[in-house]
């Protein structure tokens, strides 16, 4: 009996486990979406048509198609683009700024390439 109890406390601790590390994969990956939206409202409130188009290319090339990422996207990107916009700071050198864009890039194909694994 006493076996019995163990082997349920064990399975139902490890169950939850699970579920705990694919929640925080979940949510890594909208951090890695949101980031991506941040990059895109400066570039927006920038001007920086190449860039936008960039990113809109990575979303579509690497990411599932769930609407809750694309407005997980969007959402960071309007965000970014008003505080941006409120801040009245420069706009970044344009080729500094697209070393940001590459590396939100990166993080985004492989972040979605490992849990797609």
């Amino acid at each position: 009996m006493k076996i019995t109890a163990f082997l349920s406390a064990l399975a139902l601790a490890l169950g939850l486990g699970s579920h705990a590390a694919a929640a925080a994969d979940m949510e890594a990956r909208y951090d890695v979406v949101r980031a991506l939206g941040a990059e895109n409202g400066v570039a927006l409130a920038c001007g920086y048509v190449d860039e936008t188009r960039r990113m809109k290319r990575a979303m579509v090339d690497n990411l599932p198609k769930e609407r809750a990422l694309g407005l997980a996207f969007e959402e960071s990107t309007n965000a970014a683009y008003l505080a941006f916009l409120k801040a009245g700071e420069p706009c970044p050198a344009e080729t500094g700024f697209s070393g940001r864009v590459d590396a939100a890039i990166g993080n985004l194909q492989a972040t979605f390439a490992e849990s797609a694994e």
